[in-house]
């Protein structure tokens, strides 16, 4: 029986890790899926805005689709509420949410217009430009389990990536 007991014990820890993993690595395919919804959305904006006559360096409204969109060098502005919120279709919270507050009421949360020297994106090597974080429910941006669109302030294409180091 002893010996029973020790065996569903370490057949239960290696199902738990595998488990956790499994965790993981949905979580981490959950940002891949915002990352490229984001990059995919970017290159449709700033299509939208090539058509609307609308790429300049300073900032500038656009429609997309039946909102409106803040655009800068044709691209979305690192702007959460005025610009990637209206072009990205998840459930998500419309203002931006703290980024020490866990996020419950939706399936993301994002905070926009956040400052590449920011100390919680110090790992992230940008040095211009401001930056849109989105994290998932059930964790706080601080986490550093979180997909973020960087709008460079030198009219480069803008990058999505994800980060998945507290994941």
């Amino acid at each position: 029986l002893t010996s029973s007991i020790a065996i569903l014990g370490v057949l239960s820890s290696t199902a738990l890790s595998k488990y956790s993993e499994l965790g993981r690595d949905t979580h981490i395919a959950v940002l891949n899926g915002v990352k490229a919804a984001l990059s995919t959305a970017t290159t449709l904006t700033h299509l939208q805005a090539a058509m609307q006559n609308k790429i300049s360096h300073r900032p500038q409204q656009i429609t997309f689709g039946e909102s409106q969109v803040l655009v800068q060098n044709g691209f979305p502005a690192a702007d959460w509420t005025d610009a990637i919120y209206p072009i990205m279709d998840i459930h998500a919270a419309k203002t931006n949410s703290s980024a020490t507050a866990l996020c419950t009421d939706f399936d993301f949360c994002a905070q926009g217009n956040v400052a590449f020297n920011d100390p919680l994106l110090a790992d992230l090597n940008i040095t211009s430009g401001k930056l849109v974080a989105i994290w998932m429910q059930g964790y706080t941006l601080s986490d550093q389990c979180f997909a973020y669109f960087h709008n460079p302030s030198n009219g480069r294409f803008p990058r999505s990536a994800i980060v998945t180091t507290g994941c």
